[in-house]
């Protein structure tokens, strides 16, 4: 950190020491979801106090730069292809600063409140992507190899998430579980299967995945609402 305060400068020193931080995260010295020097740490690189120093960290989770985690520090939310950087002089950054980001004046409304905004909603629109892409890949998986023994803990635990995470946004896509969609591939192959001469029950329940015919038999009925047997004499003549 090569930080240069100038304590005579009209400007305040946590102005000066927020747009060096500032201008290394728009410039990606400090990329997306990198942890800023702890306040110490710059206390002792710049010779600020610590007040001096949170104030600056305040200000950068105003702007919409940073976020802070409780007893881990801060970190980088700017992502610089958003395009949306906050570049408000200094007597506004300042106003803004001690005003808590409330202007006196209801008509206006600063370009580092819109620039924050865009950039949350740029992110979150990407995340979501991120999402879905994961959940289309997931669906694709599954249509491929439903007839294996797919264990969702370790699958999710493969994407870098948590099983929690990944049930709940596989939900929202599809309306069903993992579990729920993967039986339903189960059950509607197992169908076709039976409808044709070519397979029996038991040969059905292992060609759709299914290693205990009973069990296989017990849940065809309750979601199908007749036994194998019984689906199989209907769509063959028997």
């Amino acid at each position: 950190m090569n930080y240069k305060i100038d304590i005579k400068s009209n400007i305040p020193a946590y102005i000066q020491l927020y747009q060096y931080f500032r201008d290394d995260i728009v410039q990606g010295v400090y990329p997306y979801k990198s942890k800023l020097p702890p306040k110490r740490t710059t206390c002792a690189e710049t010779n600020l106090s610590l007040i001096t120093v949170e104030h600056s960290y305040d200000l950068l989770i105003q702007e919409g730069y940073v976020e802070s985690k409780e007893r881990r520090g801060y970190y980088v939310i700017f992502k610089p292809n958003t395009g949306f950087a906050s570049y408000s002089s200094p007597e506004h950054l300042h106003k803004n600063f001690l005003d808590g980001q409330k202007s006196t004046n209801e008509q206006s409304f600063p370009f580092s409140a819109i620039s924050k905004s865009m950039r949350k909603v740029i992110t979150d629109l990407e995340e979501n992507i991120d999402a879905l892409n994961d959940i289309e890949r997931s669906i694709r998986y599954f249509n491929e190899n439903y007839t294996k023994n797919i264990n969702i803990d370790k699958y999710a635990k493969s994407l870098h998430v948590s099983t929690c995470w990944f049930n709940r946004r596989f939900k929202q896509v599809t309306k069903v579980t993992p579990l729920q969609y993967i039986l339903s591939l189960r059950l509607s192959n197992a169908k076709m299967l039976l409808e044709t001469q070519d397979y029996n029950v038991t040969e059905t329940s292992y060609a759709v995945g299914f290693h205990n015919p009973l069990y296989f038999s017990r849940l065809f009925t309750k979601h199908i609402g007749m036994s194998p047997s019984e689906y199989k004499a209907l769509h063959s003549g028997e």
